[in-house]
C-alpha cells in the first residue's frame, strides 16, 4: 500500500523490518529492492534483487527490476543480459521485450533479431514504459 502511494521511504524501512527479521521471501527482497531504487539507494537495491534471485532462482521480477537499475545507473550490456534473462523466463512477457530492445538501441544493436522484437512489440499494440512510468502502474 505504501508503494502504491508513492511513500517509498517509508516502505523501505518496513521491508527492512521485515528482512531483519529473517523471515523474508523473495518478493520482500524484490519490494525492497523496488523501494530502494525508487529512493537511488542503489546498493541496497542490487543486493535486494540480487538476493531475490538468489533464493528463488526461476524468478522473473527480479531479474527485470535489475536489469532497470543497471539501465537507470548506464549498465546497458548487463541491463540487457539481464532482460534477456528475465525474457526467457518470463514467458515472453512484452514489456521485458520491450525493455530489452530499448536497450539495445542504447547500445547500438539493430540486426534482424532486434527488428523482429520490434514487429512483435508494435503487433501487441504494448507501450513499454521506462522507469519513471513503470513503477506507477506495474513495477515488474
Amino acid at each position: 500500500m505504501l508503494i502504491e502511494a508513492g511513500e517509498y521511504s517509508e516502505a523501505q524501512i518496513k521491508l527492512e523490518q521485515v528482512v531483519a527479521g529473517g523471515n523474508a521471501s523473495p518478493s520482500i527482497y524484490n519490494e525492497l529492492g523496488v523501494c530502494a531504487m525508487l529512493t537511488n539507494d542503489h546498493s541496497l537495491s542490487k543486493w535486494s534483487f540480487e538476493k531475490a534471485i538468489e533464493l528463488e532462482p526461476e524468478a522473473v521480477e527480479p531479474r527485470f527490476n535489475l536489469g532497470m537499475l543497471y539501465e537507470q545507473v548506464g549498465k546497458l550490456d548487463l541491463a540487457m543480459s539481464l532482460y534477456q534473462e528475465a525474457y526467457q523466463l518470463s514467458d515472453a512477457d512484452i514489456l521485458v521485450l520491450g525493455n530489452l530492445t530499448k536497450a539495445q538501441f542504447k547500445l547500438g544493436v539493430r540486426d534482424e533479431i532486434v527488428l523482429e522484437q520490434l514487429r512483435e512489440i508494435e503487433a501487441s499494440h504494448v507501450r513499454c514504459y521506462n522507469i519513471n512510468h513503470a513503477t506507477k502502474s506495474r513495477c515488474y
